[in-house]
């Protein structure tokens, strides 16, 4: 297991170890950002292509939406990053590679229908939106489950199946 920082978590002036999902790859000649999305947010990535190594950029030209990638690297401010910070990488290295063809847009900047999605759920989850859902379900339940362990309740789980 990597010893990680969710994005969330950093501060400018810290040097992190981030993983997650490739949300974006924009190529602007000289630089490429990358936005790395994990379940606490996103975070910019900036790649000066003339600093790079031949070996990065064959890692950024393989890079798909979903690939898995883990950086390391310092976190600078950037008034300019969509979060107000960016990650100057001193390391990539690829998890996993995703199909460049996804059967449906986890950005949810292209609609799928509601067949698609239940289709491909995994994919659905990483959806900011769909997955909102699911943490405030379990913040609730979280809520409802302390309030009656605090109130002396037994909890029962009985082999019956509903």
């Amino acid at each position: 297991m990597y010893d990680r920082t969710l994005i969330n978590a950093s501060s400018p002036g810290d040097e992190i170890t981030v993983v997650g999902w490739v949300h974006e790859v924009r190529d602007l000649g000289g630089l490429t950002f990358l936005l790395l999305r994990d379940r606490s947010g996103i975070l910019q990535v900036k790649f000066e292509k003339e600093t790079l190594s031949s070996e990065t950029l064959s890692i950024l030209d393989q890079l798909y939406r979903e690939s898995v990638v883990l950086l390391t690297g310092m976190v600078v401010s950037e008034k300019r990053a969509p979060t107000g910070i960016e990650l100057v990488p001193k390391t990539i290295e690829i998890l996993a590679l995703s199909d460049p063809n996804l059967p449906l847009d986890p950005s949810g900047k292209v609609t799928s229908e509601l067949s698609t999605r239940l289709d491909k759920r995994c994919i659905d989850l990483r959806r900011i939106e769909t997955r909102a859902i699911f943490e405030i379900r379990s913040e609730i339940q979280r809520s409802i489950r302390q309030r009656f362990y605090d109130i002396d309740c037994i909890e029962i789980n009985t082999p019956k199946i509903v």
